[in-house]
């Protein structure tokens, strides 16, 4: 079962990248993908490790600059002297943005999570395990083949 808060699916979308990575790899380097490879899985980790830079980018300027950027805190005061607006309706009160006792707004700071973990920490896990998988497996090529 996948668990997110707010905006934090979308950390999802780095295997998906990940993977169009590794492909875009395997071709380059003139490997098939169908066939067993060694090397393939080390490309792998270089494709996580690529996937979590593209990750931080979509984090960045998408998750926390745009999707939870914070927003103001609006309230209701009453009106002194309610009135009738133009559709008849008699108004009472008036919505206005909510102060501190300095005088400075208020704004509601949002988090995104996946399972329980903020969106910043992906890339970053990410390129962490992407790094393990190709020394790990690139460790092993190297010590197989001579």
């Amino acid at each position: 079962m996948i668990v997110w808060t707010r905006w934090g699916i979308v950390m999802v979308l780095g295997l998906p990248v990940a993977a169009v990575i590794v492909y875009a790899l395997l071709h380059l380097f003139g490997l098939n993908p169908n066939e067993q490879s060694p090397h393939a899985t080390t490309l792998f980790g270089v494709s996580l490790m690529l996937a979590g830079v593209v990750m931080y980018f979509v984090e960045r300027y998408l998750v926390r600059g745009w999707l939870d950027r914070p927003k103001p805190v609006w309230t209701t005061v009453p009106l002194l002297h309610p009135y009738v607006d133009q559709t008849g309706r008699t108004q009472t009160q008036q919505a206005v943005q909510a102060v501190d006792e300095q005088g400075q707004p208020i704004m509601q700071h949002f988090r995104s999570t996946l399972f329980f973990i903020p969106t910043p920490a992906w890339p970053f896990i990410y390129a962490i395990l992407g790094l393990g998988i190709a020394i790990y497996h690139g460790f092993i090529i190297l010590t197989s083949s001579g």
